[in-house]
């Protein structure tokens, strides 16, 4: 496909072991070739990129920059394999590099914030067995191999560049790749999907409200403009403005359900809010329900709708 008659990129679907399915890494074609996005680790991935290259008339040693839109395992969990193989740095915003430098580190830091949500202990105990099942899908990142890329940077290519656009959200070193009115976005958005701001937690313990900034996000990109879009999953492309009516709208339907369930109850922990809303929740979802619940509820709380309150180490909501 042509980016704005300038840019050539090859899409590449791979596959991976997460419910969400295929994920999408892009080549561009134009000097210097650059996967945007990587999978996770596999032998089948590797082969698959292999062969997908070969068809391009290229092999790794032909790739000169690996580009990660985020930390997450289904998008970086190949690109230390994919550099030793090509020799090419991975470029990604700082504020994920520690996800994909050692990332049981950083998800384990959730945990005390499962406590005080209510979340019980079978649900962590499954949290952490989830988190050694995915370790194998991705290899970590070191040092060395990264370079950092920020708001207003630039990807420079013969005859034209993509500006790197910071939009944390659904991971808080989450960029897009803005070619005018076009962007490849990784999981910024989609039309008929909701990329949940996960939970992140910083080194000093602080949780990021995820949800807020992504909504800060969404406007910045509508901001500048933004029309077409190509995602990592399940549709190759979108417009923008469709899409973000389609999330607004679910983003109010969900609302209207927390608000629901909480004048009913009078007071809820986000775990039993959780089961409120989703009464046949699984264990292996309990960190995206989470992460959803506390999403909405940032949002609500910054709107005046609800309130928070801590007794006795856990935290409750209520409706206003």
């Amino acid at each position: 496909m042509l980016l704005k008659n300038k840019c050539r990129v090859e899409r590449v679907v791979l596959p991976t072991p997460y419910p969400i399915g295929e994920v999408y890494s892009y080549v561009i074609l134009d000097e210097p070739v650059t996967i945007v996005d990587a999978g996770v680790y596999t032998d089948e991935i590797r082969r698959i990129w292999d062969e997908r290259l070969r068809t391009l008339g290229l092999t790794f040693r032909d790739v000169k920059r690996i580009y990660l839109t985020h930390g997450h395992s289904d998008h970086y969990g190949f690109a230390r394999v994919f550099a030793e193989l090509s020799g090419a740095k991975v470029y990604l915003h700082p504020w994920d590099f520690d996800k994909v430098k050692d990332r049981r580190e950083y998800y384990m830091r959730v945990i005390p914030f499962f406590r005080m949500f209510g979340v019980p202990e079978d649900y962590i105990d499954y949290f952490v067995q989830v988190i050694a099942w995915e370790s194998p899908f991705c290899k970590a990142l070191d040092e060395d191999y990264l370079v950092a890329v920020g708001d207003g940077d630039r990807l420079e290519f013969e005859g034209f560049s993509f500006e790197i656009v910071h939009v944390p959200g659904h991971s808080p070193g989450h960029t897009v790749l803005l070619l005018e009115d076009e962007a490849i976005t990784g999981d910024f958005i989609f039309t008929s999907l909701t990329p949940d701001p996960i939970i992140d937690v910083t080194r000093d313990g602080k949780r990021v409200k995820s949800m807020l900034n992504y909504c800060e996000s969404l406007k910045k990109m509508r901001d500048r403009g933004l029309k077409v879009f190509y995602p990592a999953h399940r549709e190759f492309k979108g417009s923008y403005i469709q899409a973000l009516d389609n999330l607004m709208a679910r983003f109010r339907d969900k609302s209207r359900l927390i608000i629901a369930a909480l004048k009913e109850k009078g007071r809820l922990t986000p775990f039993e809010l959780a089961r409120a809303i989703y009464p046949d929740m699984k264990k292996a979802h309990i960190y995206i329900v989470m992460s959803e619940i506390m999403g909405r509820l940032d949002i609500l709380e910054d709107k005046g709708k609800v309130r928070c309150f801590y007794e006795d180490g856990l935290l409750y909501y209520s409706a206003l």
